[in-house]
């Protein structure tokens, strides 16, 4: 680890040092009570507690009529009481209608869409599941059915979340770039070798699969998705990795501008320099620095500009600008350098000594348009920052890395990216006045056509948060990010822009709504099994929590000692409590959302709606 690496920067700073521009961007974000949450998840328990004893029976009324309109038997519909999540989706959709910050029309137009999908997706599942029961397909209100329900229920809400919050304008963007073809093929035969996988273990491992699933922790291990995913990610891994071990690339050597965007970072950023130095010591071409200072109330300048005058490998500069947010600083750098490569690191994350070389050799191949490294936690004295290790290693080292090969990597962390400056420019730079401007910045070099590639043996060492205050802020920009990448770029979805965007942007936006709605419906369990005559097993809810998290604590696990990361191996357990928490931040970000027109300051909605022949709205 570098110098400074192992050192926790959070403590000793002022309070709220974390809070910046781009906190709440506005006319994107509304500052809320921190009682709004609990207050929709009180207020949905309550809901269903007074609804408990109708609840059952407007499922078996629904039943009845489905069955007698399709001639289909009544017992072959299924009849398991966690049908009624059904009637409670309704309940909650209203619930958060009411709990929304926005117009009238707004908020109605969130509850017509999110009601009318729900309806229409779930009548259609529900009469094409009944048809085919007579030949064994589960129900429409077996454990099948009310997984399709469940899925409905997320298309609904981003069905209403995407017509009816304030959310930026969509961009077009024009292919520059031939799109690698290779990643389907391989995806069709990950899939293929995953399937043939899921038949075989089922065959031949059934009885232990049984056993397994006696393990309240594995409940849901024999489920055909759950293998069939996490098969998949195990392939596209191995392939990932053997694919990087058999190949022989030219170094790359370009010049490389490394800009680094920096408010308030005194105590922090001498670090971060000096270990940027140490790469450029190992790296042959030149190396400048642009150390972009935008509105600091300490002595991040005087800092950064001693560090730069020490240092002995790489030059630098530093430069001023408004604090308009971390894009904006970024753009100023990019603005202001002309060397091949920009590498952006953030003034709290220190480097490896091998960065610029492990990084620089994927830019050989002339497809690659972005490369990244894996960021880990510079500490790992607090237990958030030992939670977000097994993140980072999971989702960047393992899930990331597989994504390499079927070209569909999401997001590059901005802690540590590295793009080609002409790449940056055609896109008319970074997206201002939003949160989730690294996965934006992505998402539209992929579109361009570019390859984009994370690379888990290039590492750096980032602040985590290692406060709960910390961490809120953080996730729920992280959330909000989310929404505003998806917003930007749903035109790729729809024009079929590589697996990046078929695949990877709709499972963003389904992870990140899911979770969400994983605490109002564990609170109304809670409140249900309280209840004398309550129609919901504690066996049931149970399941459901291990299907949800059980099968990815395993794979962290193997991960974990994979990486021979030991130590974190116990940490896992926990990390159930950690999803409860940035679930319940995600539930936040929600209801932080504006629902009203579309009213941005009027430099940021140029930057927004600005366009170039690559980038447009």
């Amino acid at each position: 680890m570098p110098d400074g690496g192992g050192r926790d920067t959070t403590t000793g700073r002022t309070d709220g040092f974390y809070l910046t521009p781009d906190t709440a961007p506005a006319g994107l974000a509304v500052s809320r009570s921190r009682l709004a949450a609990p207050l929709l998840l009180v207020a949905f328990a309550i809901a269903a507690t007074v609804l408990n004893r109708w609840l059952l029976l407007s499922v078996h009324y629904y039943a009845d009529d489905l069955g007698r309109v399709l001639g289909v038997a009544h017992d072959r519909l299924g009849h398991q009481g966690s049908a009624v999540v059904r009637p409670l989706y309704v309940a909650l959709v209203l619930v958060v209608t009411i709990m929304l910050s926005g117009t009238l029309p707004r908020r109605l137009r969130f509850l017509l869409v999110a009601l009318a999908t729900f309806g229409v997706l779930c009548l259609a599942s529900d009469i094409l599941l009944a048809e085919l029961s007579a030949a064994g397909v589960p129900g429409p209100f077996s454990i099948l059915g009310n997984a399709i329900a469940g899925v409905a229920g997320i298309l609904a809400l981003a069905g209403g979340v995407f017509t009816s919050a304030a959310l930026p304008r969509g961009v077009s963007v024009a292919k520059e770039v031939p799109r690698w073809r290779w990643g389907v093929a391989l995806a069709a035969l990950g899939a293929a070798v995953s399937v043939a996988g899921v038949l075989v273990t089922v065959k031949y491992l059934h009885r232990e699969l049984v056993a397994a699933e006696r393990v309240p922790v594995l409940a849901g291990v024999g489920s055909a998705v759950l293998l069939f995913f996490g098969l998949l990610a195990v392939f596209l891994y191995l392939l990932d990795r053997a694919v990087a071990r058999s190949r022989h690339v030219e170094m790359s050597m370009p010049s490389v501008a490394v800009v680094v965007p920096a408010q308030n970072e005194a105590g922090v950023i001498g670090d971060t320099l000096a270990s940027i130095d140490a790469a450029a010591g190992e790296y042959p071409s030149p190396v400048r620095v642009y150390v972009v200072e935008n509105g600091s109330v300490d002595n991040t300048a005087g800092e950064a500009q001693a560090a730069i005058t020490a240092m002995r490998h790489a030059a630098g500069v530093v430069l001023t600008c408004p604090p308009h947010g971390k894009a904006a600083a970024l753009n100023h750098g990019i603005a202001a350098c002309d060397e091949e490569i920009v590498l952006r690191i953030d003034a709290d994350t220190v480097v490896t000594s091998s960065v610029l070389l492990g990084l620089m050799r994927h830019f050989a191949d002339p497809r690659v348009g972005g490369t990244s490294g894996m960021p880990l936690p510079r500490s790992r004295r607090a237990w958030i920052c030992r939670m977000r290790a097994v993140e980072v290693i999971y989702q960047v080292g393992f899930k990331r890395s597989g994504y390499n090969v079927i070209d569909a990597v999401g997001v590059l962390p901005g802690a540590l990216v590295a793009y080609r400056r002409d790449v940056l420019v055609a896109l008319n730079g970074f997206a201002q006045g939003m949160n989730g401007e690294d996965a934006d910045m992505t998402v539209r070099v992929g579109r361009l056509g570019y390859r984009i590639v994370s690379d888990p043996t290039v590492r750096a060492f980032t602040e985590m948060p290692s406060t709960f205050a910390y961490l809120r802020e953080q996730r729920m920009r992280w959330s909000r990010g989310t929404y505003h990448m998806l917003a930007r770029n749903k035109s790729a979805i729809i024009r079929v822009e590589g697996l990046r965007a078929v695949w990877m942007l709709p499972w963003a936006g389904f992870i990140m709504l899911r979770r969400l709605m994983i605490l109002p419906f564990a609170c109304v369990a809670l409140a249900l099994l309280a209840e004398t005559h309550s129609f919901v097993s504690m066996e049931e809810v149970a399941a459901g929590g291990a299907i949800l998290l059980g099968f990815q604590l395993v794979q962290m696990a193997v991960c974990m000692a994979f990486f021979r990361e030991w130590r974190l191996i116990a940490e896992i357990p926990s990390y159930v409590v950690f999803r409860l928490i940035v679930s319940f931040y995600a539930l936040e970000t929600l209801l932080g959302l504006s629902f009203r027109p579309l009213t941005p300051p009027e430099d940021d909605l140029k930057a927004l709606t600005a366009r170039t022949p690559n980038a447009g709205t």
